[in-house]
């Protein structure tokens, strides 16, 4: 069983308008990363980690739920607080909400999605125009780097998003 309580939300164009903070791995240098054609942030980066298991609810301000929605349509999104109508609730406020929407959310557990995703995991991530990949070795993993485009295949998540971390490394600034 999942919950996440999560601030971020996923960058497109380097912002959600009605986002609190941005991501920090979809913003520069990274202008977009993908797995098997589904871009994710942090919300899929650790939901994705949780394959095997129910994705219960997401609980974060409103425009985090697009990203979760993407990870799991029939997740419950739980909205702490958001941006677009100034809807920003005390924290004793807050508690209650979180309390009673994840109660119900349980309660339809039957009705909520396993995560899961197809294997192998074909990975890219694009970099921002301000940025270039410089690999200084060969790539140990079935992949390829082009200037802005990195590519590669795992047999899994946890292993694709590792080398996601070890790609990372050879982000160079112009």
């Amino acid at each position: 069983m999942k919950i996440m309580l999560k601030q971020y939300v996923m960058v497109q164009g380097f912002g959600e308008l009605e986002a609190y903070f941005p991501h920090t791995i979809q913003t520069p240098p990274i202008k977009a990363l993908l797995v098997n054609g589904i871009h994710i942030a942090e919300i899929g980066q650790a939901a994705l980690s949780f394959c095997g298991t129910k994705y219960i609810a997401n609980i974060g301000c409103n425009a985090s739920h697009k990203e979760a929605r993407e990870i799991s349509k029939n997740v419950t999104c739980i909205t702490v607080k958001n941006k677009a109508t100034r809807w920003e609730p005390l924290p004793q406020e807050t508690y209650g909400i979180i309390k009673n929407s994840v109660i119900e959310a349980i309660k339809s557990i039957d009705q909520k999605d396993i995560i899961s995703i197809s294997e192998p995991c074909y990975f890219s991530m694009e970099l921002t125009e301000e940025y270039y990949f410089e690999p200084t070795e060969i790539f140990p993993w079935k992949g390829n780097f082009t200037e802005t485009l990195a590519t590669w295949e795992s047999p899994n998540i946890e292993i694709g998003l590792e080398l996601f971390n070890y790609v990372r490394s050879f982000i160079k600034r112009k």
